[in-house]
């Protein structure tokens, strides 16, 4: 939804009707998103390995994507989203996903 409707500027609540169509209203317990600025997602991605198609894209591109990200966290009914600040190290991503997903889970049994 935030690459195609954001980034490529085909709206989000178009991608959201093609998708409600495709996957017929299945959605995952939790969804786990790794907060990062477009700046720095790139900067190390690019660090990795040689960029691909995707990764060749203006700047603009990353910025309208990561705004359709946050627009989409921000909205009701996404109580399944976890956000888990992704510039930290590793490590530290790590732990918090893990303690996130645990909470979630024990909050999905209760």
């Amino acid at each position: 939804i935030a690459y195609q409707g954001g980034g490529r500027r085909l709206g989000t609540q178009k991608i959201k009707e093609i998708n409600r169509f495709a996957i017929d209203c299945a959605m995952p317990d939790i969804t786990v998103y790794l907060r990062m600025s477009p700046e720095k997602a790139l900067s190390r991605r690019l660090s990795a390995s040689e960029p691909d198609r995707l990764e060749r894209e203006k700047a603009s591109f990353f910025e309208r994507t990561y705004a359709a990200y946050e627009e989409l966290y921000a909205q009701k009914g996404m109580e399944h989203v976890v956000a888990v600040d992704a510039s930290r190290s590793i490590e530290e991503v790590s732990q918090e996903m893990i303690a996130a997903v645990d909470e979630k889970l024990r909050l999905l049994k209760a």
